[in-house]
């Protein structure tokens, strides 16, 4: 017989950690192009970056996910201000620059416990793209219009839709899922290489940005510049 850890606590909130694997499981199926993948940093690199997952090989997405919790029977998001700080000051919004995307994103699930993320994959046929339901249930939304000083996320369990504690007139633009893949396939968030390496360069003062070069991200030793750790202030 399997130990009784062999098997998920069914009416536990889902751990960070597995909302961060299954939701990058799902975006690439969704996205469905061969060339896409995710780089997941170390927990070291984690502190030093703010983020758990970035987008390769599309359009560029820094996202950083959530647990739900809910202390007192009332669900929310806590922000931890040292990483949301680290976060967006790494990775600016570069909201006076038309050709900036929004591209930093906190993401979470709305699945209250294991057995709604194990009933989303199991509804339907087998060949069915049971996946999306899943995806349906989690929220994304921009870091930069988090105020500094929130520590909490209110979010509607019933929809993407999230709000502030202490600023309930303040609007934060969200996604679930399945939109979240489709703004980035219009463009309409996420960011390309060369539009992040002028941002960079308008940041730092640098006029010259051609000696950069096109290294891929994930290079360690990338030339003056590299996006998975590029300090921006």
């Amino acid at each position: 017989m399997l130990p009784n850890s062999a098997f998920f606590p069914f009416k536990t909130i889902p751990s960070e950690s597995t909302i961060e694997v299954t939701t990058n499981h799902c975006l690439l199926t969704e996205i469905n192009k061969p060339p896409a993948w995710i780089y997941v940093p170390t927990r070291n690199d984690e502190l030093n970056l703010g983020y758990d997952a970035s987008m390769q090989n599309t359009k560029l997405l820094i996202i950083q996910y959530k647990r739900l919790k809910c202390p007192r029977k009332s669900y929310r998001i806590n922000i931890d201000r040292q990483q949301h700080i680290t976060l967006t000051k790494k990775f600016p919004s570069g909201t006076k620059l038309s050709y900036i995307k929004p591209y930093v994103f906190y993401a979470f699930s709305t699945c209250k416990n294991y057995e709604e993320i194990d009933s989303s994959f199991k509804k339907g046929r087998p060949d069915k793209l049971n996946y999306r339901d899943f995806l349906k249930k989690c929220v994304f939304f921009d870091a930069h219009d988090v105020v500094p000083g929130c520590v909490t996320i209110i979010p509607n369990l019933d929809d993407e839709k999230v709000s502030m504690y202490g600023y309930p007139h303040k609007k934060i633009k969200s996604f679930n899922g399945l939109d979240f893949v489709q703004q980035a396939k219009e463009c309409s968030i996420g960011n390309s290489f060369g539009n992040l390496l002028y941002l960079y360069a308008k940041a730092n003062n640098i006029d010259d940005i051609g000696s950069f070069g096109t290294e891929p991200l994930i290079v360690r030793n990338f030339p003056r510049v590299n996006f998975l750790t590029m300090p921006l202030n």
